[in-house]
């Protein structure tokens, strides 16, 4: 499989409550495949064994879904890893969609999703379909307020998060710093379009990168501390690991 597309969570109960992980993320990943009961699809009861079904597509034109699980692991610790198959309406190449959820003995758990597709001549080219996106199973368990979802230790919510203060655009500034996170993208808004993209990028990013909106003034503070991501008015910019100015530089 050509994998385009591959995350990977740490999630635990914010309730605390033991074995719940688990269970959760097999209702969601049961709701998503039945498209919340819209279609015929593997309960949550037979998710607890190995098994294979066929899924109506989900959308016109695309062929039907094969779908195959299998499940290991004791009450401790288990797992779930799942492989779907859809043919592609603009050739023999089938998308690709593995995703595998996880019980650790502590009682948390794991989130892994994999897209790509797999080719008979082996082409690599990017998809052109825009009707295969993240699955929705990554929104519904982003949006679940009984599950703490991270990355690298980070807090994922599938939202940007606004810094409109010059006090919050220093703690930015100090979260930049850091080499142990994810990348983080760094909006500046000025019309709606701008704040569509920035919901957009948060949701179709999560796990991959972190989305900030900046105003005028800490778009400002950014800038005077660091010019190499300085962001545009009305723009974007990617930041990766930068050292503040005057933090010493380790030596290898």
């Amino acid at each position: 499989m050509q994998a385009l597309y591959a995350v990977s969570f740490d999630i635990r109960s914010a309730q605390e409550q033991s074995g719940r992980v688990y269970e959760s993320l097999r209702g969601h990943l049961a709701d998503w495949l039945g498209h919340h009961g819209r279609i015929p699809a593997p309960s949550v009861t037979e998710l607890d064994r190995d098994g294979r079904a066929v899924l109506v597509g989900k959308f016109p034109g695309h062929g039907d879904r094969t779908v195959s699980w299998t499940v290991a692991g004791d009450e401790l610790t288990r797992a779930l890893r799942m492989t779907i198959h859809q043919p592609l309406s603009t050739g023999p190449a089938q998308f690709v969609t593995r995703v595998t959820v996880s019980q650790s003995d502590e009682g948390g758990g794991g989130l892994r999703i994999v897209m790509g597709r797999e080719i008979p001549d082996g082409w690599i080219a990017p998809v052109q379909d825009p009707q295969l996106k993240r699955p929705n199973l990554l929104r519904a368990v982003l949006g679940d307020q009984g599950l703490e979802v991270r990355v690298l230790s980070q807090l994922a919510m599938g939202r940007y998060e606004r810094i409109r203060e010059e006090s919050h655009a220093d703690v930015l500034l100090n979260v930049l710093a850091l080499r142990t996170r994810l990348p983080i993208l760094l909006i500046h808004p000025r019309d709606q379009a701008g704040w569509s993209a920035a919901a957009d990028a948060s949701g179709q990013l999560a796990g991959l990168s972190q989305v900030v909106t900046l105003n005028y003034v800490t778009a400002q503070a950014v800038r005077r501390a660091h010019e190499q991501v300085a962001v545009p008015s009305g723009g974007a910019r990617l930041g990766l690991a930068r050292p503040r100015p005057g933090t010493p530089r380790s030596l290898a």
